[in-house]
């Protein structure tokens, strides 16, 4: 009886042991290979990322200044610690750093690719205010399938042109300059750079059909020789093709002129309305785009003193 005792008692008490001792085998080896995973990938466990330079010197005469990341994925995200002071950019893996105010201050930068690095941080000194150029934005507006030569306000040489949306237009260079085509309707913006500054931005639209816009309006004409050619209004927008009409073709006649005046870069395809003066009245004027069918009027006073 206490032989059956004893023994029922033990094999618990073994069962036990055994599983107590194999729980805390399998924590030591889950330990253990924690600690190699740690030891075999340094990189990936809190090293920080290796600017090339630890510290940068903006002025007017140097504004900004690239700088490479020598252990990174190539994909960072950057912030400054003072916008007022110096801010930064990230192009093709490149930190560029831009200074503004006079001051210091650092840019913070983190491996986009993993977030278990470091951030490393720069030193930025701006010794004295840089000057940022004047920004000059122009309105420009196409028609797909079109092509138009850009005309920047400064001479092009050490600048470079950026567009925003690929889709809508692209750019073309030769050695007349540079020129914008359009592919598609849509919206974008091409900005002219002079050290990495924008100082001219196109805002680009592109339409499948122009609107009918009117500009520069005459609405009374005194003349005292009948017969005679006026001008009474420039078609600046529409899409080339035009009609002119007179509500009393007794008192003036209309017709289309190609535009005479200086030609900027909001305008699409203008042209000019004149009309011919025969006797007193009011006439309404009629502009018409042939492609679109819209059309706009305009009253004129017309006084006529024959001699």
């Amino acid at each position: 009886m206490s032989y059956y005792v004893t023994a029922h008692l033990f094999i618990p008490i073994m069962r036990y042991i055994y599983v107590f001792f194999h729980t805390l085998l399998l924590c030591l080896l889950s330990g253990l290979t924690a600690c190699t995973s740690y030891l075999k990938d340094p990189d990936e466990t809190g090293t920080p990322l290796e600017p090339e330079v630890q510290m940068c010197e903006l002025s007017s005469k140097q504004t900004y200044i690239d700088v490479k990341i020598l252990n990174g994925s190539g994909s960072y995200l950057v912030a400054s610690a003072d916008f007022r002071i110096a801010q930064a950019t990230v192009e093709e893996g490149i930190i560029r750093i831009f200074g503004f105010d006079p001051g210091e201050t650092h840019i913070k930068v983190a491996d986009d690719a993993s977030t278990d690095l470091t951030p490393a941080k720069i030193k930025v000194v701006v010794t004295d205010s840089i000057k940022r150029p004047v920004h000059v934005a122009k309105p420009l507006i196409m028609r797909f399938n079109d092509s138009r030569m850009l005309k920047p306000e400064y001479p092009e040489k050490g600048c470079t042109w950026e567009i925003t949306n690929k889709n809508v237009a692209v750019l073309g260079f030769s050695s007349q300059g540079t020129t914008l085509y359009s592919i598609r309707t849509g919206d974008t913006k091409v900005t002219l750079l002079k050290d990495h500054w924008p100082i001219q931005t196109y805002v680009v639209q592109v339409t499948d059909e122009n609107y009918l816009g009117l500009s520069n309006p005459v609405s009374k004409i005194k003349t005292d020789r009948p017969d005679h050619d006026f001008y009474v209004m420039t078609i600046h927008t529409g899409n080339n093709r035009y009609t002119a009409a007179s509500s009393d073709e007794s008192v003036a006649t209309a017709s289309i002129l190609p535009y005479s005046g200086k030609y900027n870069d909001s305008m699409c395809n203008p042209a000019e309305v004149w009309i011919k003066a025969r006797k007193s009245g009011s006439v309404m004027i009629t502009a018409t785009d042939v492609v679109t069918g819209r059309k706009a009027d305009l009253k004129v006073d017309i006084e006529v003193n024959s001699k």
